[in-house]
């Protein structure tokens, strides 16, 4: 897939990227170099199971928020410490 930079040195991510990476307006990507290669990366700010943006932590390896983790609890799933 191609992208134009524009005058403001910025570019329109393909609608399929944002669809298939849940990117919406207002999300933060961080921007790598490796090489001459520009890598971007979502940041997730979103519960991975609700979608709820408040209360959230890392656990297990995804972001979670409280609500979500607590059911992951009761179902049997042990808390790690990060």
């Amino acid at each position: 897939m191609k992208c134009q930079v524009d005058r403001g040195r910025r570019m329109i991510l393909p609608k399929e990227v944002c669809k298939i990476l849940d990117i919406r307006q207002g999300d933060y990507l961080t921007v790598k170099l490796k090489g001459t290669a520009i890598l971007l990366e979502k940041e997730e700010t979103r519960c991975v199971f609700c979608g709820n943006e408040k209360d959230l932590q890392k656990k297990y390896g995804e972001i979670i928020c409280s609500s979500c983790l607590e059911k992951l609890i009761k179902a049997g799933f042990e808390s790690d410490k990060k």
